[in-house]
């Protein structure tokens, strides 16, 4: 039967990773929007 390894370190980092991931979502969501892109496209607006 297989051994199974514990990481004792990964599930804090893991969670802090979510945390961040949680809290840039917004800015995340508004930076590939794709209302953005197309609304910029028809002001000439490179982004």
């Amino acid at each position: 039967m297989a051994q199974v390894i514990r990481h004792p370190r990964r599930q804090p980092v893991r969670r802090a990773v979510l945390f961040v991931a949680l809290l840039l979502f917004p800015i995340t969501m508004n930076y590939m929007s794709p209302y953005l892109i197309i609304d910029g496209a028809f002001q000439g607006i490179v982004n």
